[in-house]
């Protein structure tokens, strides 16, 4: 077909057939397409297990066939304002892959895994770096080394609790700090500072027992301690 032409009725093709310029259907308007199918319109095309459909108003989807009167089974959607949406059926996950091998995936629930399967929320394999500030608005649990290459700063409280399992510990160490073993070049280290004390019943200092008495006690005003709390002296 190589001038304009118009069919107002059915159209059976057999063989090849070749058309030099633009095809338009369902509508009689200017396009510059190379296939207008009822453009800005809801309409439906499929192409082999692709569909293109509009199943709500003025949204565009593209899913697999068996999916293409689904509002929940599609694999993309984009609403008139440019709302994107990737989406995977329900009880189905979802995947980013690279080279045909998925590297992040979210699963029905929500959670969503990095390098592996997630079981949290979040779920991380390997090395991860955050360059701002992290912000834990609830419990951080962590089952092995947190190596710290910079300074830490805490504006709250901080809770050290370490329980025995039923295996047999030679040391345990809920709190281990190691300090001036790198050679530093001014001897003014200092393992551990505490300041604070502004009011005169401030402790600096306490170490207690498991049955929470006070064994060693340092108070604001310099007085000391040993098995004894709230020393005079």
């Amino acid at each position: 077909v190589q001038n304009s032409t118009t069919i107002t009725d059915s159209l059976s093709v057999g063989g090849v057939t070749r058309f030099d310029g633009h095809v338009v259907l369902g509508k009689n308007v200017n396009t510059n397409a190379i296939l207008d199918v009822k453009s800005d319109t809801d309409q439906t095309v499929f192409l082999g297990r692709a569909a293109i459909h509009s199943v709500t108003n003025d949204t565009a989807y593209f899913s697999h066939y068996d999916y293409h009167q689904s509002t929940t089974g599609y694999a993309i959607k984009q609403d008139s304002n440019g709302t994107t949406t990737l989406n995977s059926k329900t009880g189905t996950e979802l995947y980013l892959g690279i080279g045909n091998s998925n590297k992040v995936i979210l699963d029905s629930n929500g959670n969503l895994g990095i390098g592996k399967t997630p079981t949290k929320v979040l779920d991380v394999e390997g090395t991860m770096d955050v360059s701002d500030a992290t912000r834990m608005m609830k419990t951080l649990s962590v089952s092995e080394t947190v190596t710290l290459a910079s300074n830490l700063g805490v504006s709250g409280a901080v809770g050290i609790s370490h329980t025995l399992g039923s295996s047999t510990h030679t040391v345990e160490y809920p709190l281990d700090i190691k300090y001036g073993l790198t050679g530093q070049l001014v001897d003014k280290g200092v393992g551990i500072r505490v300041t604070g004390g502004d009011r005169s019943g401030d402790s600096i200092l306490q170490l207690r027992n498991n049955s929470e008495t006070n064994i060693f006690e340092v108070k604001a005003g310099g007085n000391i301690g040993i098995n004894k709390s709230n020393p005079s002296y």
